[in-house]
């Protein structure tokens, strides 16, 4: 479930780069808050990034989850504890 009250509440760090991925035909898979602080926002995208920045946002890592059952990779913002996630491949929804 997509709901854009989450994707409106990802902090700025990592909406520049939500933003570049939708720019560049990545599409948002699902949403979901409350983990692992209750006021953070998981925003899964439908595909690997296609992006990669040659330096992240402040307070922002990098980490490759490469775990099929959750997703490849993912954004962390430490303080927020918010995170912009991709899966392996394309879903056709």
């Amino acid at each position: 479930m997509i709901d854009p009250a989450h994707v409106d509440a990802l902090c700025c760090e990592l909406r520049v780069l939500l933003d570049a991925e939708l720019a560049a035909g990545n599409r948002i898979a699902e949403t979901t808050q409350g983990w692992p602080l209750p006021d953070s926002v998981l925003v899964l995208l439908t595909a690997p990034f296609y992006n990669t920045p040659e330096q992240l946002p402040p307070g922002v890592k990098l980490i490759d989850v490469n775990d099929p059952h959750w997703w490849k990779q993912e954004y962390r913002h430490a303080a927020s504890g918010c995170a912009l996630a991709c899966r392996y491949r394309t879903f056709v929804d």
